[in-house]
């Protein structure tokens, strides 16, 4: 599942916060045998211009981002359907926002979620 402004439920960034500039699983966090992922918005004007923020996403156990093939198995087939996907600015590819940019944030939430794999 994709986590942006425009889906997977999350709507606390502005587009010119760089929502997604950093991502990190942070672990179980809540008990509920789901990884929860701090995400960076380096733009973030809350605490003043710029200063940035972090997100930490309570996540859900539905179907998780790096299953990317939709096999219910996180292993080599998602990493290179994200490779492939990144590559040829499939939308499968485009994880982190802003959508329709395919940059490092992509490459992160893959990464972060991918370790995080799926419960």
């Amino acid at each position: 599942r994709k986590i942006s402004s425009t889906s997977g439920g999350f709507s606390g960034a502005l587009t010119s916060d760089s929502f997604g500039w950093s991502v990190t699983a942070m672990g179980d966090l809540n008990g509920d045998d789901v990884v929860e992922l701090a995400v960076g918005a380096t733009g973030d004007d809350d605490g003043g211009t710029n200063r940035g923020a972090v997100w930490v996403l309570f996540l859900d156990d539905s179907p998780c981002v790096p299953d990317l093939n939709g096999d219910c198995v996180v292993d080599l087939a998602d990493i290179n359907a994200f490779t492939t996907g990144f590559l040829t600015q499939d939308p499968i590819a485009d994880l982190a926002y802003p959508v329709g940019v395919f940059d490092l944030a992509d490459i992160n939430t893959f990464v972060a979620t991918f370790v995080a794999g799926c419960s």
